[in-house]
């Protein structure tokens, strides 16, 4: 177990070394700003802090969770190359939401992980170097989020962890990608372990006509754990999404449909689910950045209240707004439904950057 004061260190550590990195590379092109080919370089810093309510607790808490983080780290482009490092600090005190995609202990059932997520966190780690041919990214970073807020993206986000909720998790990955004109095209791995007994392969095709319409097909599956155990049930999941933008003048009205086919194997007794979901952006005459209205439905889900009787659970609903002020600050709230009709939570956010 590592003391604060180490964590401390490590911290302190790492905004010297950002500053001077940073001071380094503004010395070593303060005299070329006026070419194409300098490099850029941001520093990305910010706090955020949030909290939410579950209405059918039975906890007579105020909030059920109050979560936050700090982010420090830097972004570098230059020519065909970029990166980025973004260190994230988890004060004491405060806990993760319930649907934070972390990595968990092989107890799957317990519900205080015994692997808890480190209190220094690295979110990003990447570089990516853009050829003619392909463009290849390695490291850490999140995984691409869907259309919707809580529901879709059935390729990328494990039911397990964090029910339907299209929270990107952030992984170890490599990933060749490819964009020409309107279509992009991606196919990355990811290990699940230290000994890459088990990953994942994730790829995904996006086709736009026009920023009027957008298609997207995705396909995910844990293929690498067979590799060693030809018995490993293997999970393919799909993902269909179409969205648009059918007003031209209100470019902030979108709406959008997201069909998964979740759980393909070869054993005939896990049955595939196929849940939908779909959703529509309110315009507001910018006085909300975003307003999102989303539903999912999943004609067998079954969930089981608090008198442990099992019920029907077809539909689930959420809505999400965010507005940004002063230039620095993010304001968001969301009220949605996650495994159940009952379960309605309340959250707000205010994210801060520098």
């Amino acid at each position: 177990m590592y003391s604060g004061g180490i964590y401390m260190r490590r911290l302190i550590l790492l905004i010297i070394s950002v500053v001077f990195l940073y001071n380094v590379h503004a010395d070593n092109t303060s005299n070329d700003t006026e070419t194409k080919d300098s490099a850029e370089s941001q520093i990305v810093a910010g706090i955020y802090l949030g909290g939410g309510k579950l209405f059918n607790s039975n906890a007579q808490n105020n909030l059920d969770w109050l979560y936050g983080n700090i982010y420090l780290g830097m972004e570098y482009e230059h020519k065909n190359l970029s990166g980025a490092i973004v260190i994230t600090v988890f004060p004491e005190g405060l806990k993760h939401p319930p649907h934070f995609n972390v990595e968990l202990s092989s107890d799957q059932s317990s519900e205080e992980p015994k692997n808890k997520i480190a209190k220094v966190n690295v979110r990003d780690a990447y570089v990516c170097l853009n050829t003619e041919i392909l463009d290849i990214k390695f490291g850490r970073w999140m995984l691409s989020k869907g259309i919707g807020r809580f529901y879709g993206f059935y390729s990328g986000t494990p039911y397990e962890a964090v029910g339907w909720w299209s929270v990107g998790s952030t992984r170890n990955q490599v990933e060749l990608s490819k964009t020409v004109r309107s279509f992009h095209a991606s196919v990355s791995i990811s290990p699940d372990d230290k000994s890459f007994k088990k990953g994942k392969i994730h790829a995904l095709f996006r086709y736009s006509i026009k920023d009027f319409l957008n298609f997207s097909y995705s396909y995910g599956a844990n293929v690498f754990d067979r590799i060693n155990n030809p018995d490993a049930l293997i999970n393919n999941n799909l993902d269909i999404c179409i969205d648009a933008t059918p007003i031209p003048k209100l470019r902030d009205f979108m709406v959008f449909v997201d069909l998964g086919f979740v759980d393909i194997t070869d054993n005939e007794s896990v049955k595939i689910k196929h849940p939908i979901s779909f959703g529509f952006s309110i315009p507001t005459n910018r006085v909300m950045n975003l307003v999102q209205v989303e539903m999912e439905v999943l004609s067998d889900r079954k969930w089981v209240d608090h008198d442990q009787k099992e019920k029907d659970a077809p539909f689930l609903f959420g809505i999400h707004f965010n507005k940004e002020f002063l230039n620095h600050f993010n304001f968001e709230g969301a009220l949605y439904t996650d495994r159940s009709p009952e379960n309605i939570t309340v959250e707000i956010g205010l994210d801060s950057w520098f």
